[in-house]
C-alpha cells in the first residue's frame, strides 16, 4: 500500500534530532525505528505510533485516534491517527511525543522485563 509522502516527511523531520532513526517497510508500513524499536509509521494518510497499553484508554478520546487493526486482531499498544487527529503542529507533536515517550522510556523497561521472563521458560 502506498504510504503519504508528506506525512513521512514530517516524521523524518520530528525524528532528526535522534540517533539510530532507520526506515523500514513492514506489515504494509514505511515503519520508523528508534533504537532498534518500532516507534512510528505511515500506512496511506494515517501515522501509526506505538504508545503502550497505559496509554491506550485515555488517548482513544482524542479525534482520529483509533486502535491499530490487523486482520481479526486488535493491537493493545499501537494507535492510528488519521489526519484529522494531527492537523496542527501542537496536535502532530502529542502523536510524536507519545511514541517517542514509550519507545525511549518505560517501553524500553517493559520490554526487558518481557525478555526475562522468555528466557527463563
Amino acid at each position: 500500500m502506498p504510504y503519504d509522502e508528506e506525512l513521512a516527511n514530517r516524521i523524518r523531520e520530528a525524528l532528526v534530532d535522534y540517533n539510530k532513526v532507520e526506515e523500514k517497510r513492514m506489515f504494509g508500513f514505511l515503519v520508523f525505528m528508534v533504537n532498534g524499536r518500532m516507534c512510528l509509521g505511515v500506512r496511506g494518510d494515517e501515522m501509526m505510533c506505538r504508545i503502550g497499553p497505559d496509554s491506550m484508554e485515555s488517548v482513544l478520546r482524542r479525534e482520529g485516534c483509533a486502535p491499530l487493526r490487523m486482520k481479526r486482531k486488535t493491537s493493545l499498544n499501537m494507535i492510528m491517527v488519521a489526519e484529522s487527529g494531527m492537523k496542527t503542529k501542537k496536535d502532530f507533536n502529542f502523536w510524536i511525543n507519545q511514541a517517542l515517550e514509550f519507545n525511549l522510556g518505560r517501553g524500553a523497561d517493559a520490554r526487558r522485563k518481557t525478555d526475562r521472563k522468555r528466557r527463563r521458560s
